[in-house]
């Protein structure tokens, strides 16, 4: 045991993926990066979902929307037939969170836990999302959350058609990184549509009414294509929403303008080998080496020393791989969001079965 404790310190684990900038690539034929000027007067650039469920688009110009009642989505052409390992959103919250900010102050704001989801276009001339082919959920510490420049913004609410009294200024960029054994792997020249939502922005685990005074919208884009943003409403406000699936999405009644977000890979150059086996996960165990974290189609000992990483940092996208080690059992083979032996002897098994 103090032999294996020893291995898990000579390695660090991975940090989080870094935030999308213009300029890097991008797997979609027009990119979305977030309009910060002003559009007039009104100046409107984000929308909010709260309780009941509501979610933003103005007229003068339309903010696509979202929060934890409604889905808000919006379409990409993909640009290479390759895995998505990183989306970016950007989000404002309404009055920049500051009913947080007033009944904790001096607590930083967790920015809850998001699912993401990804659909298929609907076939010939209807509109919108089909069918689900990809979702995860994100709790704090899984992205990264980084504060950009300050806008102006109004916000809507494509549900009830009526405005928010009280939009934020503080657009905030929201980094997914996506392991390379979860990709969605898109195809070259085929239109997708990203579904948003913010399930429990608090972090206390429930949805309550305390969660109905953190509404949060999506910054506009002044790029767009194909069709305008479109929203899913929840059944119910207080019961978590389960992945998308079977979602019917509506459209916005004022939707002119894009929402901000970006699908890319920024492995690129070393996403051409699929993995070999589930326990296939790096080209190298060294941090820092090129395509560390990117499987490279061969298992060896970088594999395995790369997984005692990631267990050691808890990190449990990588290291959470089951519920049960034992074959059989219930949860065999399914992660459970806990880190603990069963998780590392089931890898061990990955490993022995080799490529």
């Amino acid at each position: 045991m103090r032999r294996l404790l020893a291995l898990l310190a000579v390695f660090p684990g991975a940090a989080l993926a870094q935030p999308w900038v213009l300029g890097d690539p991008t797997a979609m034929q027009v990119p979305q990066p977030p309009f910060l000027g002003a559009f007039g007067a009104m100046a409107p650039t984000a929308c909010y979902v709260g309780l009941p469920p509501m979610s933003c688009q103005v007229p003068e110009p339309p903010a696509t929307c979202v929060a934890r009642d409604v889905f808000i989505a919006d379409d990409w052409r993909a640009v290479g037939t390759r895995p998505i390992r990183q989306i970016d959103i950007w989000m404002v919250w309404g009055d920049d969170f500051s009913f947080w900010t007033n009944t904790f102050p001096g607590f930083p704001f967790p920015h809850g836990t998001w699912v993401l989801g990804v659909y298929d276009d609907l076939p010939g001339p209807a509109m919108g999302p089909g069918d689900l082919i990809w979702t995860r959920t994100f709790v704090p510490g899984t992205y990264t959350a980084t504060q950009g420049p300050d806008a102006n913004s109004a916000m809507w609410d494509p549900v009830w058609e009526r405005p928010y009294y009280a939009p934020g200024d503080q657009v905030w960029q929201y980094t997914f990184e996506v392991v390379a054994q979860n990709a969605f792997v898109q195809q070259d020249g085929q239109d997708y549509w990203l579904a948003v939502i913010n399930i429990d922005p608090d972090d206390n685990g429930t949805i309550n009414s305390f969660d109905a005074f953190l509404p949060v919208g999506r910054r506009v884009s002044a790029s767009s294509f194909g069709s305008p943003p479109m929203y899913s409403k929840q059944e119910s406000a207080l019961v978590l929403p389960s992945p998308p699936a079977g979602a019917v999405f509506f459209p916005m009644t004022v939707a002119i303008f894009s929402s901000a977000f970006v699908v890319s890979n920024p492995l690129d150059l070393c996403s051409g080998t699929p993995p070999c086996s589930a326990a296939d996960l790096t080209a190298g165990a060294v941090p820092g080496v090129t395509c560390y974290g990117v499987p490279n189609g061969a298992l060896n000992n970088e594999d395995f020393f790369y997984y005692l990483a990631q267990f050691a940092a808890q990190n449990l996208f990588i290291a959470d791989t089951t519920t049960s080690a034992v074959p059989g059992t219930p949860g065999y083979g399914v992660p459970n969001g806990i880190l603990n032996n069963e998780d590392f002897f089931y890898y061990l098994t990955l490993f022995a079965q080799g490529c």
